[in-house]
């Protein structure tokens, strides 16, 4: 926000093969999908915020129906 530039969503669903929780890898293919670019003008930190979790969730959604 401080720098004025707009702030780019990407959303991937590497959680699926790489989980956070354990040690184990599995093998796949991780699809990323890269965002229209959100504008930081007069918008709050948690408004921009919002916007992109949004569009993350929702396509991370999208990814997990096509698998």
């Amino acid at each position: 926000m401080a720098a004025g530039v707009p702030v780019v969503p990407i959303a991937l669903n590497a959680g699926e093969y790489w989980p956070a929780d354990r040690y184990l890898k599995f093998a796949g293919t991780i699809t990323v999908k890269i965002g229209e670019p959100i504008s930081s003008t007069g918008f709050t930190s948690r408004e921009i915020t919002e916007q992109a979790r949004q569009w993350i969730e929702a396509e991370v959604a999208k990814m997990e129906k096509r698998n």
